[in-house]
This record gives structure tokens, sequence and C-alpha cells, in this order.
């Protein structure tokens, strides 16, 4: 997913105003602008469809515990800054076939074979709607059984945190897991191709950190065999965006 959203809003912060532009040419800063509309509506119909995925599932008394993009952008100054490409909630292991029943009355569907996409992945496969819209992807852990690194399920249940879509209550990780999940996914999962995003991520989820956080953060990387991720992400972050 582009960042121009975010850099359009740096260079706002950095000049005061983004028509005194501070050197950037005119043009590009249109297209920043212009970027900056289009996904503010993205997020807006994202946003509205994540709400009613919620409602179904708190009907069906499933909790609804929000990961990745759409959670990752609460964290920004404006959640129009980061668009995301799908929707991935957890739900309780014992209450995934209930989930998909929800889902189901909404009108989504899987797209592939279950019973082959089950032996290889910690989700369900993607449910796509007719009408359109994002994928919808039920997870009930956030990473292989048989990886190094792991992140108990039940630890994030358990220091999960309140949040609100659209007046649907939902559940999205804690600062510091938040951090360790995307540290592990960019480093583990995806050998950190394409991380710059998560770097951004990274940079705010973290900002307004103080010790307790950084110390928590170290500890629960140490707990989990995710001290290397976690080092490498940050040194990235240090040197890219001069995150200290």
């Amino acid at each position: 997913q582009s960042v121009s959203q975010l850099l359009f809003w740096r260079i706002e912060q950095r000049t005061g105003d983004a028509e005194q532009e501070g050197g950037v040419p005119q043009e590009v800063m249109e297209k920043l602008r212009q970027d900056v509309h289009a996904a503010a509506a993205q997020v807006m119909l994202a946003e509205q469809q994540l709400a009613a995925v919620l409602g179904a599932l708190s009907a069906a008394e499933v909790p609804a515990l929000v990961v990745k993009g759409a959670a990752l952008g609460s964290f920004y100054p404006d959640t129009a800054l980061r668009q995301y490409g799908d929707l991935d909630i957890m739900v309780p292991e014992a209450q995934l076939d209930m989930a998909e029943q929800a889902l189901n009355s909404l009108g989504y569907h899987c797209f592939r074979s279950k019973t082959w996409w089950l032996d290889h992945f910690h989700h369900l496969p993607p449910m796509v709607r007719e009408s359109g819209g994002l994928l919808v992807e039920l997870h009930w852990r956030l990473d292989y059984q048989e990886e190094k690194g792991r992140l108990p399920a039940d630890a994030l249940w358990a220091r999960a945190v309140p949040w609100i879509v659209h007046d649907q209550p939902a559940l999205q990780l804690d600062a510091v897991d938040a951090a360790l999940y995307l540290c592990r996914h960019a480093v583990v999962q995806h050998r950190a191709h394409g991380a710059f995003r998560s770097l951004c991520d990274l940079a705010q989820l973290t900002e307004g950190w103080g010790q307790g956080e950084w110390e928590t953060l170290g500890q629960r990387a140490l707990n989990y065999e995710l001290a290397r991720p976690v080092y490498l992400m940050l040194v990235l972050a240090e040197q890219v965006l001069n995150l200290t």
C-alpha cells in the first residue's frame, strides 16, 4: 500500500502549510494531495465494511480482535494515512465456525477449499462477497505452530484493549504486542521484503513511548524469542526514519 498520504502529512507538518511546500514541486504536491483524498474515501468505506463485520460477530457473540492494517491505522494521526488491502480479524479457535457463519449471513464466502487451506495456514481462506469490498480473513492465531518466535494467542487475548469502529465495539492488540507482531510479520514471514510500510507503522506505534514501554517490548521479545526480528526492525527504523 502507498505511503504517499503519510508523506504529504509529514511535509505539511514540517512546513506548517501544505501550500508552502518548502521546495517540493507543485505537481508532486498536487499528486500527493489527490492520493490523500482518494485514500480518505477508501478508508472510510473500509471502516464501514469492518463495522458491519464486527456487528455480525457481536450479534453471534463471537469476540473479535482486529489486527494488522485496520488496527494499525488507529495509531496514525488520521486513519486515512494508513490504507490496507484486507480485513484481518482474530477470533477464538473454538468459535471459528460461528464466526464464519456470521459472515455468511452478510454474504461472505470462502473462495478456496477450506480442507487444503487449513492444513497450510492459520486462518480461513479469504472470504469475499459478490457486492465487493475488501477480503476478510478470520484468524485463530497469528503464526505457525512449527515456527520459532511464537506469540501465544491466549496471551494476546489477555492483553487486548478495547477499540471502537463506527460505534461497533472490538478489540485490538495492546501497543507492545502490536509492535512485536509487526516486527515478527515483517521479518519472519516476509524476510523484510517491502518493509518500508512496516517501518512507518513501527514509527507510529512507538511514538511517545517512554522507558516502560520500551522495556516491556524488550522483555516480551526475549520471552517469545523475537529479539532478533525486533532488533533488526528497530535498527532499520533508526537508519531509514531516524527513529530513536
